[in-house]
């Protein structure tokens, strides 16, 4: 039996704005009520997980493959759930099973990073050109798909993702040295003048403006130098930069009152605190190349829980200058970190 929708609008308007235990305590009722329709657990193990409640989640959607084993959604909202717990074999497994189930360009894109994240990385790089949905790539289907192997003239490469997957993908530029062609890298405005620093035998164009497709005879996805050369991931070795920074005074940064610092910018958090944590081990052996009287950490993403930081501001500042200019974790040996709303 299906609910009616008023009441899966009620619990949408609750876990939008709810509390977490009135927002479990409905959503367990209309199971109750409900026991069949898995879009309830699903639901449930979508908030919970939101809420940092990963065990909470996984639970619910046992439940759900106990009442249906062989639901594809099911499997593959587990597999979420473990891959945010880290348990990246478990995840390849539960996607394995979905796409078993009923196979989805979604689910072997989601297969896809978890295979990367368990070390699987041929499979992971062939799941990964997974990642577009139907319709997508419509906007390029007078030009081809662009392959080392042919001779074009002008190929785009397309800026398809985030900031951090344009400087993550950006190592694989050294490798359109020595091809024919002329390559015109799209990326965000942000890193023009710093590609175009590091990478002279590339043209670059700012993302989110019109296109002018009828230049080129070829494209290509950034994460398409990924799929291509993903055997060549080391090469540089992945602890040499690919980068160099290209100095600049920022006048707007001036309140930061750090004069004469190098600023280094570093994303680490995730939904599950977990990953933060696992990654602050490796953070302390990066820091230990810093110099805290030259350099300062920058948070490029949102602010760390408040419990992370709470009573760690400077001295003299205020309650709203800590949330702005923060000093943290100073144990971690070899920088200072300066957090940026």
């Amino acid at each position: 039996m299906t609910p009616p929708p008023e009441i899966l609008q009620k619990l949408f308007r609750l876990a939008e704005n709810g509390y977490f235990e009135n927002v479990v305590e409905e959503h367990l009722a209309a199971i109750g009520q409900y026991p069949e329709h898995l879009p309830l657990y699903h639901a449930l193990a979508l908030y919970c997980a939101k809420s940092q409640q990963l065990d909470m989640a996984s639970v619910i959607l046992e439940s759900a493959l106990q009442l249906k084993p062989d639901h594809a959604g099911s499997w593959f909202h587990m597999g979420r759930i473990l891959y945010e717990k880290m348990d990246f074999q478990g995840s390849v497994g539960c996607y394995l099973k979905s796409i078993e189930l009923e196979p989805s360009a979604k689910s072997i894109f989601h297969l896809s990073l978890s295979q990367l994240s368990a070390g699987y990385l041929a499979d992971g790089a062939q799941n990964y050109a997974h990642r577009f949905c139907d319709g997508e790539l419509q906007e390029f289907h007078h030009l081809a798909l662009w392959e080392p192997s042919e001779a074009s003239r002008k190929v785009l490469i397309w800026a398809e993702q985030g900031l951090g997957d344009e400087i993550m993908f950006s190592r694989f530029f050294v490798f359109l040295r020595d091809l024919p062609g002329e390559f015109t890298v799209e990326c965000d405005r942000r890193l023009l003048g710093l590609y175009a620093e590091n990478f002279p035998w590339l043209r670059f164009l700012p993302r989110g403006q019109p296109r002018q497709l009828s230049c080129f005879d070829a494209h290509l996805p950034l994460g398409g130098l990924f799929t291509l050369w993903s055997d060549r991931i080391n090469t540089p070795p992945l602890m040499e930069p690919v980068l160099h920074p290209v100095p600049a005074v920022r006048p707007e940064w001036g309140w930061l009152r750090q004069p004469g610092k190098q600023y280094v910018g570093i994303s680490w958090l995730s939904m599950n605190e977990d990953f933060g944590a696992r990654r602050s081990v490796a953070m302390q052996e990066l820091l230990s190349a810093f110099d805290p009287a030259r350099h300062a950490l920058v948070n490029l993403q949102y602010l760390p829980p408040h419990r992370i930081w709470s009573g760690r501001g400077r001295p003299g500042l205020s309650s709203s200058a800590r949330r702005t200019a923060l000093p943290m974790w100073k144990e971690w040996p070899g920088s200072s970190l300066v957090a940026m709303q």
